[in-house]
C-alpha cells in the first residue's frame, strides 16, 4: 500500500504531496523509500528542503534510493547531483535511467 501511495504522489508540486513523499523517504521499507525518492524526483517541486531530502538519501543503505537521489538532484541542476552523475558516467558505472536524469 505504501508503495502505491509513494508512486502515486509523484509528478506533482502540491505541498501536501511533497511533504508526504519526504516523510516516506524516511520509511523503514527499502521499496517505500525508493518509490518516494523516485516520486519526489519526478515531481515539479524544488526547494532547499527537497534538495536536503535528496542529500540525506545519498547515504541510504539501498542502492536504488541513492541512485534516485542523484537523479533528483541532477534534474534540478543541483551542482552536487550533477557532479555525482558525471562521476558515475566517467567511471563507466552507468545505471539504467542516467540518460534521463538531466532532462
Amino acid at each position: 500500500m505504501r508503495h502505491a501511495v509513494a508512486n502515486g504522489l509523484g509528478r506533482t508540486s502540491r505541498p501536501e504531496a511533497i511533504q508526504t513523499l519526504m516523510e516516506l523517504m524516511e520509511d523503514t521499507d527499502d521499496d517505500v523509500r525508493d518509490w518516494a525518492t523516485f516520486g519526489l524526483g519526478v515531481s515539479t517541486g524544488d526547494s532547499p528542503q527537497i534538495r536536503e531530502a535528496f542529500r540525506r538519501s545519498l547515504n541510504d543503505t539501498f542502492l536504488d534510493v541513492r541512485q534516485e537521489a542523484i537523479w533528483g538532484l541532477a534534474r534540478r541542476k543541483d551542482p552536487e547531483g550533477l557532479l555525482l552523475l558525471l562521476e558515475q558516467l566517467e567511471a563507466h558505472v552507468w545505471a539504467a535511467g542516467d540518460e534521463w536524469a538531466c532532462m
